[in-house]
Order: C-alpha cells, then structure tokens, then sequence
C-alpha cells in the first residue's frame, strides 16, 4: 500500500508539472492530470480553477459567485462513464468510486477518461476540458485455468511437430500483463515457442529430437509465466507428457511437424460490422499428406482462442468454415487475431497452426446522439429579458459511435429567430442569444437542436430545449437610509438590539427580494437577520477598548443570474460606564529628601490612571499607613499625589520611612487600589564630632621622658552621627605642643616627635581639635594634659601604657592598674574560648541541618570578606575595588577557597559598611539617594571579618529571636551557609562598649541602580 501511494503522489506530481507545461501552449489543449488505479473514492484529482488560471480570466469579485460542473465524461469510445466528481464550489477535481483499470479499459496500453467542466452562471460561461490519464498498477498475478495438464503424443511423431500449450492470463495492461513464458525442464526434447505479439500468446510447445518411448515413455515440466512488473508476478502449470509406442515408426510426417500442408499460414479475412450471425465469412483449406490412410482433415480453434473468442466465432471442424456466433460491433473491436489447430484423423495427431485475421469494417449504424445542458433541474435554460447578444444560453454535446466521416456530426438550430449555435470545439456546440433580448419577446420559447453525420447513408437525430425568459433585476436595494445613527451601552448582553436597517427593492418577484449582511471584517462582532435588519451584538462591548465602530450593513436582491446590492453604515457608540478601578503607575513609589528641611518640603509625586471616561475617571490620594508614625510626619495632596514632611527629619533618628498610599475614585468609592511608598532620609552634616577621650574628667597621661622619637603616646578617641565625609574625622593639635608631639589625621594617634628631647619638660598642655569632611565643617576640641616624669620607666622597644593619674599614691596605682589588667586579660581569654565552642556547636549545626552541601568540611569558622566591588548597570566596573585598595585578582590566593555572591539594589545609593578598629563588619547597609560621597580605603580589607550573627541568621525563627536585625531580604541567597539578602539596611549587634567605629564606602554613583559584589573566602579552623 505505500508504493502505491508514493506513485500516486508521484502521478499528482506528474499532472500539476504537466498542467504547467501546458500553460504556455495552446490554451484549447485539455487539461492533463494523472491518476493510479484502485485509490479510494475522494482521492485528490487536482483543481481546475487553479491549473486552467481562471484567476487571470475572471476579476476577484466575480471569482467567488462561480460554481462548476462535470457536464460530459466518457472514455476513448465515447461511452459516459462516472468515475469523477468537482466541488461545485471550489473546482477541486476528485474520484468518486474506485476505479479499476482492468474493467473499464481491459488490455488497453492507454485508459484516458475524458471530461468537460463548465463555469457557470451563464454571462460567466466557459469550458474546461480535461483529461485524466488513469494508470495501471501490478495488482494481478499470472494465472492458468487449470493447475496440471496431460498430453499424448506418439513416439513416431518428427522433430519440428507441435503442441498446444495452455496460456496463463493476467487481466492488468499491456506494462503489466504477460511479459514472457519460461519452460522449466530438465530434458532438452522439447522447446517453447511463442508469437511476436506485444504479449506472447499462442504457446506451442515444439519436439526438437527423435522420441523413443523405450528411452523415455513420460516426461514432465513446468510451464511459468511471468508479468511485466518490478519483481515480476508469476504463475506455473505442470505439463505431463506420455509416449505413446507406434508399431509404424518411418517417417511419415510433414509440414510443421505434422501430416497436414495447409494453403495458407496466415488468413486475412474483412467482414462488415452488424453481419448477421451463423454468416460464415472464410475457410481454411489444406490436405493430408498421408491420404493413404488418413484423408480427412479435423479443424479447431486452439484452447486460448477458444477462451477468447469462442462465444463470437465458430469453425466447422470438418470443413474449416468460419463463422458468426454473435453480431461483430466495430466500435467495441476492430479487429481479432485467431489460431486454428489442423490435423488428420489419426488416433493420436500432431496439429498444424494458421492464424487468422479478422478486420471488422464500420457500418454506419449509429445515429448521434445530442445532450444539452442547461444546469437546470427541470432541463429548460433560462435568461434574463435584457441578456446581451452572444448570452449563454445552453452546451450541446454530440457523439457518433461510428468512425471516420461516419462519426462526424454537424448541427443546426430549427427556427432559431433570437437564438444561434455555433460549435465550440469537436461535437461540441453552444447555444447562444442571437440579438439583445427584451421584455417583449415571449416568455417561453422550444428550440430544435437537429444532428446529422457525414456517412453514405447519413442518420440523423433531434433534440429540444425549452427557453425561459426570466424578469431583469433592473434596480438594486435601496436603504431608507445611507446612515444609522445607534448607542448601547457597555458590558452589555449578547444578542442585545443595537439597530434595525431596512431597504426595500421595485423590482419584481425574487429579483425584488431582500436580504441583509454584514461586510466579513465584522461578523465576529455582530449580527444581522437576514430578513428583518435587526442588528444585534454577538459580543460583550468594553468602552476602553472600542468607543465608536462603522458597522457596513449589506442588502441585496435575489435576482438571477445577477444579484445586486447596496450598503449603508450604521454608527455605533458606546457608553461608557464607572467599571474600572483607578490604579497607580507604579507598584512601588521610591523618594529621598534632606534631614532637617522645614515642614512643608515637597518629598515626591505619584501617579494614578482610570481608563474610564469623564466624569467616571476622577480620583483622589490618600496615605492610609506605614511604619510607626511615618503617617504623622507626611501628607498627601488629595489632587496632585504629591507627599509633604509635616516637620523636621533627623536621619539620625530614622533614616527611612514605609507607608501605602491609596487612590479612590470619586464616583464609586468602592474602587481604590494602592501602592508602596518609601522615603529615604539623607544625610546633613548637622553632628559635631564627639571626643570619648580625652574628656573633662579623664584627660590626663604619664610618660617617661625617654621615649623615642614616633612613639605612640596615646589614642584619641571621638565619632560622629553623620554619614559619608560627614562622619568621616581628621585629628589635629592645635595651639601649643605640637613642636613636642603629632597626632596622626586619621586615626587620632599621638606620637612624639623626632628631634625632640622630652626631658625638658615636666608636663605640656595639649588641645586635641576633631573636624568632619563635611559642609561646612563641624569641630570639637579636648583639653590633653600629658605630663613627663623620669620615674616612668620605659621598656625598650615596649609599647608604654596609657596611665592615669588621679593622686600622688603612683606605685599603688600602678600596681592596682597592673593586676586588674592582668585579671582582665584571663578573663578575656576565658571569655572567647568558651564563645568559640559555642561558635563551632552552631556552626556545626547549621552545616548539618540546614545546608549540609553548601562547606566542603561541614564547618563554618569564619567567612573572610576579600573585596567589596560595585558594578555599573552596563557592565564597567565602579571605583569599588580602587576604594578598598586592592584589585580583585590579587586577593585569589591558593590557600583559601574563594566564592562570590552579588545582590542588585533598585535603588540610588552606595554601599556602606560600619567596622570596629579590629576591621569587624558591624553593619552592612545602602546608603540614601542623591548624595556624593567620598572614597576611604579599607586599612586592611582582606581581614574584615562577617560577624558570627549573620552566620546564624538563617531562618525567619532566628530573625525573631535578633531583634537588633531591623531588616532582611525576604528571599535571601545563601552564601555558603548564611543568607546575604539585599544588605539594605541590614545591622547586626553593635556592642556599646566597642570602640573607634568606623564607616566605610565604596563607589557612590548616587543616579543610576548598581549592583553590588562580595567577594568571599572560607576559612576552615
């Protein structure tokens, strides 16, 4: 089945290559396509309107009224067969049976099934003539009538005698029938022989040596026939053959191997068509060759004659007269090839074969016969009154069975007046309209369509068609209107009225009825009835989306052949009505505003939209809440969205504020919507610095006066509130002493200075002044008193202590100092050796609960920061490794895994990180929109150290249970076992009683969105 179907795709192939060909040659020639045999019915053909180009004859509008027809199909002998059907409204050409080659073409190297198509309606006629090429399969295999033969033949019969052999028959054509016949022996007695024919017939079977039935007295092979397919089919027949002993064994036969001589070996006999049966028309004459004792002839057809042709022909046995059994028909076969059989009367003869010929003549003994086609059912064509002249009118198709001028036909029209017919291709007419028609003619006229052939005894027939003028469609429809004017209102129901057109037409019967449609681009849309105009809504209509549509509303008439139209336009707005809630523009409003800004400052705006129409889209502002008091200290303009501070902000106190804002529609109160809003505090340099040490109370130290040049005397202590270069601070001495000492700008240590000997002095009063970066710059200063005693003792290169003074009683003091230092120090030691148990319990029960996978040695110590890097939302890196003083690719040493992880903050701002002097990371935090600040390299920014809290906060528990952990991201990564979040104003627990807290920075581009990079290293302790 599938070879079967590859070669009908390749004959589909084959007809649409064909089609195209012929394209470009004489447009007269009928369309070709190709077809298999035994495809089921609705097998694809082709398209007719496609492959005759009907597109380039016919304009696009006139296209989609026409329908086709099959008017005529028959085969090569004229014969209507049914075997194909076209959609009448597409043109597609397909089998409407299944077609079996072998039936109705049997034999026939060609099976060609010819058909016209007419387009109609009338003033659009034309005529597609086709012709489908139906194409044999290999579906038969060679078959004998009989499985096993036996023969007899005397062992006196010559060399060069025959005998008939049965011949198989395979009912496929001429490429698939019977290609040749194979005899399989193991004896070389005997030889096949065949006709030429196109297929082999006559199988005779020949004795090529002497027979001795004491050598052999049986012999048997096998007879195998093979078709023409690819492999061929075949089929067998075992052939037996006996001996028979003959007392007589000279040599006494002759011809063809018999005792028989014939006149003739081939017989050509002509016999007209209709020759009444039982005529003999020929006769066979020879003589026997052994008269002596056999004198009398014996004629018969051979078995495949008489399979053939035995019910048309007979031959008198005895005679050799040949003679009709049935009327001979020239159109059905022209011509027969038979083969006799001639012997004597021995017991057991060897046959002489003649062949003969029978050519049957025509006889003109076919009238034509006439179809006319109106493509009507009742058979009568109609037309209008006013049809122009050279109207179709009807197709008249003629076929004489006979040949030659036999079977040439000429028509007339009898009495033709208004009409003519005119022939339009072979036996083909059309009847056509003669003058320009009015309504005056009659009504109904009977047209006598009369045929004759050309033969000696010409035969005639007659055919009529009856005419029926029909009323013209004068006057299209006319609406009472050109334009509607129609309202509904939104969300309406499907099926709701919207209009009703109406038009009305004069002309009359269907010619004046109307009928109503809507142009295609709407139908989805909408309806109309089509007798009433009622136009109604198939839809739910939204006013947002659509507020006016243009509805093209078509009526037309039902006249024929031609129907006319007209249009008008219906208007169509639509109501709106308060369905749509306002909503913001955004999801989440983000503003930053100065601390310290009077009442009143105008912080930022939002936005809202209502895609309703006035007066349904009016809405107003609202804040409804936030954190705390964040409401109290700002208002909303109802009417404009924008956010004012009711009183002073102090980043200090509260750097950031969330609250939500609501918008809610003036006429339908029920719809609001809201949206975040968080307002960030930036930063003022409103703080002075403030000096820890030396204070009032505590501003005294003792030193020897042997200490060297650059030593460190003592450590100011002081910070600020404020942020960035704000906060930052710059040590200095002003007034006296500073010949004596240097205190360095950064760090606020005091240190003698070279080329100074301090023995001089008994004691020296110092004023410490701390100034911020920021603007202006804001100061404090501290009275220092260092006093110089030799009794201090100093130890070498030993760091001395930091002593105060209070009274005269110095050994008690020191000896007191030193003990309680020494205390403090083991308990210190105490102190951190049972945090780091407590560490490593935690540690390693976080690596084992929670993510088990995440450290290669199942143990978290420490997590060391390496670099804090900030990118450009383009991919160019920030100054964020220049400003901690380092490059990336140097921090990648072999001994420590590095890993990195990266958050993106959708804010402005910079990172910020708050350190104690042993560089722990206190506080990691965004910092505010719109401030530049300055870059501070990190002293050492491969030692910061991530606290042991973040470490711990790895669930929502845990973050309950650290309330100084104001804030974390709610989908926080993970960066080898702890979560890292979005840092923004991330804090861990900041001891009171640390000191020299520092905040750093990185880059600070403050009006572009950075995402901000951690660089990270385990240490496995």
């Amino acid at each position: 089945m599938g070879s079967i179907l590859f070669m009908w795709f390749l004959c589909l192939w084959w007809s649409l290559t064909a089609t195209a060909n012929n394209s470009t040659s004489d447009h007269q020639r009928p369309l070709p396509y190709y077809l298999l045999e035994e495809l089921p019915a609705n097998t694809l053909i082709g398209n007719v309107v496609v492959d005759a180009k009907l597109s380039d004859k016919y304009p696009a509008g006139v296209m989609g009224n026409l329908s086709y027809h099959i008017f005529k199909q028959v085969n090569e002998r004229g014969v209507t067969v049914g075997l194909f059907d076209v959609d009448q409204s597409t043109g597609i050409l397909k089998t409407a049976v299944r077609i079996d080659r072998d039936e109705i073409c049997p034999k026939k190297e060609n099976c060609l099934i010819y058909l016209d198509i007419m387009v109609y309606p009338p003033q659009y006629y034309h005529l597609i003539e086709t012709v489908v090429d139906v194409l044999d399969i290999n579906d038969h295999v060679p078959t004998f009538a009989e499985s096993e033969v036996f023969l007899r033949v005397t062992e006196s019969a010559r060399p060069g005698a025959i005998l008939d052999l049965p011949e198989a028959a395979d009912p496929d054509g001429a490429d698939y029938g019977i290609e040749h016949y194979e005899l399989v022996s193991s004896t070389s007695k005997f030889e096949l022989r065949t006709n030429s024919l196109p297929q082999p017939t006559d199988i005779k079977l020949v004795i090529k040596e002497k027979l001795d039935c004491k050598e052999a007295n049986f012999y048997q092979f096998r007879l195998v026939a093979y078709d023409g397919g690819e492999p061929p089919k075949f089929g067998s027949v075992l052939i037996n053959i006996e001996i028979i002993h003959d007392l007589d064994n000279g040599d006494d036969g002759g011809g063809d191997g018999g005792s028989t001589k014939l006149d003739n070996a081939t017989y050509e006999i002509f016999v007209l068509e209709n020759t009444p049966l039982g005529t003999t028309i020929g006769k066979i004459s020879g003589k026997d060759l052994n008269f002596e004792h056999n004198a009398t002839l014996y004629y018969r057809f051979t078995e495949s004659t008489n399979q053939s042709y035995g019910q048309l022909f007979g031959i008198v046995h005895h005679t050799g007269g040949l003679f009709l059994k049935r009327t001979l028909d020239y159109e059905i076969t022209p011509k027969y090839v038979l083969s006799v059989a001639v012997s004597d009367d021995d017991s057991m003869p060897l046959p002489t074969h003649v062949r003969i010929i029978v050519q049957v003549e025509d006889d003109n003994d076919h009238a034509p016969e006439i179809t006319v086609d109106t493509q009507s059912p009742s058979g009568e064509a109609t037309i209008s009154e006013k049809a122009n002249t050279g109207t179709f009118v009807a197709k008249v198709s003629v076929n004489d069975a006979d040949e030659n001028e036999n079977g040439k036909v000429r028509c007339l029209l009898d009495g033709a007046g208004s009409f003519q017919i005119l022939e339009s291709g072979v036996q083909e007419y059309q009847i056509l309209t003669a003058i320009e028609l009015t309504r005056d003619l009659p009504r109904s006229q009977n047209l006598k369509i009369m045929c004759h052939d050309l033969g000696k005894n010409p035969m005639s027939s007659t055919a009529e068609v009856t005419v029926t003028l029909t009323k013209a469609n004068y006057s299209p429809p006319s609406f009472s209107k050109t334009t509607y004017t129609a309202t509904i209102v939104e969300n309406n129901q499907i099926g709701e009225t919207v209009a009703v057109v109406h038009a009305a037409d004069p002309d009359e019967g269907q010619n004046g009825e109307v009928r109503y449609k809507l142009q295609n681009d709407i139908m989805d849309m909408f309806s109309v009835h089509p007798t009433s105009g009622i136009l109604t809504t198939n839809i739910v209509l939204d006013h947002e989306n659509t507020r006016t549509m243009d509805i093209k509303v078509v009526a037309f008439d039902l006249g024929m052949p031609v129907s006319l139209s007209a249009t008008a336009t219906v208007l169509l707005t639509v109501i709106d009505v308060d369905d749509e809630i306002p909503e913001f523009t955004q999801e989440f409003f983000a503003f930053g505003t100065f601390e310290n800004q009077p009442p009143g400052a105008d912080v930022g705006v939002v936005t809202a939209n209502d895609d309703d129409s006035p007066p349904y889209n009016q809405f107003t502002y609202h804040l409804i809440g936030g954190t705390d008091d964040a409401v109290d200290l700002f208002s909303m303009n109802s009417l404009t969205g924008h956010i004012y501070t009711k009183l002073a902000l102090d980043r200090e106190t509260r750097p950031v504020y969330y609250m939500t804002a609501m918008v809610r529609s003036l006429t339908d109160l029920t719809h609001t919507s809201t949206a975040s809003v968080t307002i960030y505090v930036a930063d003022k340099n409103d703080n002075k610095p403030t000096i820890t040490w030396p204070t009032e109370s505590n501003n005294t130290v003792y030193i020897s006066d042997k200490l060297p040049p650059n030593t460190e005397v003592a450590r100011v202590r002081a910070f600020d509130g404020d942020l960035g270069s704000n906060g930052k601070l710059a040590y200095s001495i002003r007034g006296g002493g500073s010949d004596l000492f240097a205190v360095d700008l950064a760090t606020g240590v005091l240190t003698t200075k070279p080329g100074v000997s301090l023995s001089t002095y008994d004691a020296v009063d110092l004023v410490i002044q701390v100034k911020d970066h920021g603007f202006p710059r804001l100061s404090s200063a501290s009275a220092l008193h260092v006093i110089i005693n030799s009794s201090v003792s100093y130890a070498g290169s030993r760091r001395p202590m930091n002593v105060i003074y209070t009274n005269n009683n110095t050994t008690i003091i020191v000896s007191l100092t030193s003990a309680s230092l020494i205390l403090i120090f083991l308990l210190i030691v105490a102190i951190v050796l049972i945090k780091k148990q407590q560490q490593e319990k935690k540690a390693k029960s976080y690596a084992n609960n929670v993510q088990p996978n995440t450290m290669a040695s199942g143990r978290l110590e420490s997590q060391t920061m390496l670099a804090v890097r900030e990118d450009a939302p383009d991919g160019r890196e920030s100054c964020g490794a220049e400003c901690l003083g380092v490059r990336e690719q140097n921090l990648l040493h072999a001994s420590l895994p590095i890993s990195a992880a990266c958050y993106t903050e959708h804010r402005n701002g910079c990172l910020q990180m708050l350190t104690d002097e042993t560089d722990n990371i206190l506080d990691i935090k965004q910092s505010e929109p719109n401030l530049q600040y300055g870059c501070q390299n990190f002293k050492n920014p491969s030692k910061l150290k991530i606290p042991d809290v973040v470490k711990e906060l790895d669930s929502e528990q845990s973050r309950k249970q650290s309330p100084m952990v104001e804030s974390l991201s709610t989908n926080p990564t993970s960066l080898h076992g702890f979560p890292v979040g979005s840092m923004n104003n991330f804090k861990a627990p900041v001891p009171q009683e640390v000191k020299g807290l520092e905040y750093h920075c990185n880059s600070c581009l403050p009006t572009n969105p950075y995402s901000s990079s951690l660089l990270m290293a385990n240490t496995d302790v």
